[in-house]
């Protein structure tokens, strides 16, 4: 993920803050978006890294200093489990991902009487993203 559409963009600014309770402390290799201008993101992929322009200490520092900065998880994170998108779905929602013809669907319950959404897209990413943008709403109705 190079490039974020301006959809992911403002669903991540509106769940930062389910995002940051899930991610927990920054760690090095997290993603992260900058707002360098009004409304003009700078995204870095690439994670933070341990030296150079967009270390650790430099995006902390920048974010004590008023710049706005998004957190981004990864879809599903390997390394550690509840930091991923997937894992920040309700764990009881019964969710099913599945990937087929170069599309994500995932499925999941959105209450207890066990009425289902899908969301289908074209990455893990967005469909994941998409779920928990789904999922948020449902639940702070």
């Amino acid at each position: 993920m190079n490039q974020l559409t301006p959809e992911q963009l403002d669903m991540i600014k509106k769940l930062q803050p389910k995002i940051i309770e899930a991610m927990g402390p920054v760690q090095y290799g997290d993603d992260y978006a900058i707002e360098v201008l009004p409304e003009q993101w700078e995204i870095e992929t690439q994670g933070i890294n341990r030296k150079g322009f967009n270390d650790y200490y430099t995006t902390l520092e920048r974010s004590r200093q008023g710049y706005n900065i998004l957190f981004i998880p990864k879809p599903i994170d390997w390394q550690n489990p509840g930091r991923g998108l997937e894992r920040m779905l309700n764990i009881e929602a019964n969710v099913q991902i599945s990937h087929y013809l170069n599309k994500t669907r995932v499925v999941f319950s959105i209450n207890e009487t066990l009425e289902y959404c899908t969301i289908e897209a074209s990455d893990p990413f967005t469909a994941l993203l998409k779920a928990l943008w789904e999922q948020e709403n449902f639940y702070t109705k």
